[in-house]
């Protein structure tokens, strides 16, 4: 996982498989970044880049939703992602909750 910040966005960057040991391992350095990053600014977006992601575990769905709680629907998007991902977004409902691209 990368991070890129550029003016009121932060983009993370992942990739591979998403399983739930490697969202365990990703879990407190995303949180870390993203509310960092949040402090103090009024206006701010945060996206999640799936490119080259293959496949992604409902660990990787919780974090998408505890990031979206975060942000607020608005602030939070979701780009990138095949059309594999965008079938389980769909089904798990995510597709009314957030912006996925």
């Amino acid at each position: 996982m990368n991070f890129e910040e550029s003016d009121n966005t932060l983009r993370c960057c992942f990739s591979g498989d998403l399983g739930a040991e490697v969202c365990m391992l990703l879990d407190k350095d995303l949180s870390d970044h993203v509310s960092g990053f949040l402090k103090g600014r009024d206006q701010y977006e945060i996206v999640f880049d799936l490119t080259g992601v293959r496949y992604m575990s409902s660990a990787f769905l919780r974090l998408c939703l505890f990031n979206c709680k975060i942000a607020g629907n608005k602030n939070f998007r979701i780009e990138n992602s095949s059309n594999d991902l965008k079938k389980i977004f769909q089904i798990a409902g995510f597709t009314e909750m957030m912006n996925i691209q």
